[in-house]
């Protein structure tokens, strides 16, 4: 009987821990494509002002959210 009762709570634990994993993942999977999608349009945009010789000016004030502003600053550093 001991052994059956911590079987199922083992078992319980597991499957709990792993739910809360599965929902996280998905999670933050969402937020990262947005992050890219912001990252990508930085990048191009660095991108075009170095082909145009214009000066370092970033615009990543149009983003409310503080990973939005960086995830474009930082692609906007790297395109240039």
């Amino acid at each position: 009987m001991r052994l059956f009762r911590a079987f199922f709570l083992t078992a319980a634990l597991m499957s709990a821990g792993a739910l809360t994993f599965a929902q996280d993942y998905h999670g933050s999977r969402y937020q990262d494509r947005d992050d890219r999608r912001i990252y990508q349009r930085g990048f191009e945009q660095g991108r075009s002002d170095a082909l145009s010789r214009r000066r370092f000016n970033p615009h990543s004030s149009r983003y409310r959210k503080a990973d939005d502003r960086r995830a474009y600053r930082q692609g906007y550093e790297a395109g240039l």
